[in-house]
């Protein structure tokens, strides 16, 4: 596998940051696939704080955060795992924090919502709070657009707020008939999607937020959802233990998978859009499942019975990070930067 390249030519645009990262690995083939992640070891990133509600990583990949129940953030470098060496932002929030999303343009910056009716900006580097927005419900959810403009926020009932990250304000919102449970922009910025508690698919326009088409995804609620890396598909989790994939240029489901009867919590794509990692409500290993045969591959071990409650692949390299064991967060990954 070749090792990753950084493009240090400088940002142009809304891109702040002056190092652009360039994955140059090569897919792993199905074949390979099952001894490759065997090979892999897992890390624990131990903290005092056991539970971890949402975790993510910088582009650059280079940074780590997890949200906690304590009202806190911890930014971890995946290179060292003791806390010393780690980053906490802490002091802000008032009730538990229920989401973490870095700015896709600025690998320093990071938004953060909690059920206190708050939306936060930090500046890691500096470990100060940039700006506070108030949205006067619980905050559920965050997605930031695609040149880091905006963010939506998933607040209670159903209503969803669009924050304009320049002037930190919000400047639209949207109101669905359904518990929203997870809102995101495509690859493109074309489209928003809203998936519901009804098992719906709500596809709004950018940014008009007008309908484009409501699509009858699941009989069960949806839990997660992610588009894959390539803009060609979106997966979806529901309760009804299924995972289905839909192609998003005619938005039509084209395969589902299930493995176990347990509801997948969390999803993640791989950087190259060949893997899809599921961490489910109770006990059952995080599977690793191979999109294009459909075959799971191989599984991220976990020591205890306990809720899995975020996974998130690494954005250039096939390291996955999961949460939900009261040790903490793990990463399965190697340690040779080849690789």
């Amino acid at each position: 596998m070749a090792s990753m390249q950084v493009d240090s030519r400088p940002a142009t645009g809304s891109q702040a940051s002056a190092l652009v990262p360039v994955p140059t690995h090569n897919p792993i083939s199905r074949d390979a696939s099952e001894k490759y992640f065997k090979a892999l070891r897992v890390r624990e990133y131990r903290d005092r704080v056991n539970v971890i509600s949402s975790i993510a990583w910088n582009f650059l990949g280079n940074r780590i955060a997890c949200a906690s129940a304590e009202r806190s953030i911890r930014i971890w470098n995946p290179e060292r795992t003791e806390a010393r060496f780690s980053t906490e932002l802490k002091g802000y929030h008032e009730k538990p924090v229920e989401c973490i999303v870095w700015d896709p343009t600025h690998a320093h910056i990071l938004a953060s919502c909690s059920t206190d009716g708050t939306v936060r900006l930090w500046n890691v580097w500096t470990k100060q709070c940039l700006s506070t927005i108030r949205t006067g419900t619980e905050n559920l959810g965050l997605s930031y657009s695609p040149n880091g403009k905006f963010l939506a926020v998933v607040g209670a009932s159903g209503r969803l707020f669009i924050i304009e990250t320049a002037t930190n304000a919000v400047v639209n919102k949207y109101e669905s008939p359904a518990t929203i449970t997870r809102a995101m922009w495509s690859n493109s910025g074309e489209v928003l999607v809203l998936t519901l508690t009804t098992g719906y698919i709500d596809v709004l326009d950018w940014p008009s937020l007008s309908p484009v088409c409501l699509l009858q995804a699941h009989r069960a609620a949806i839990l997660c959802a992610e588009f894959d890396p390539r803009g060609r598909y979106l997966a979806v989790g529901s309760n009804d233990s299924l995972v289905s994939l839909w192609d998003i240029q005619e938005w039509i489901c084209v395969r589902t998978y299930s493995r176990v009867s347990q509801p997948p919590c969390a999803i993640s794509w791989s950087f190259d859009g060949a893997f899809l990692a599921l961490c489910y409500e109770r006990d059952d290993p995080v599977d690793i499942l191979h999109i294009e045969t459909g075959d799971f591959v191989a599984q991220a071990p976990r020591q205890f019975p306990y809720h899995a409650t975020d996974v998130k692949w690494h954005p250039l390299k096939y390291w996955l990070a999961y949460a939900g064991d009261p040790n903490g967060l793990k990463i399965l990954g190697s340690t040779d930067e080849k690789r």
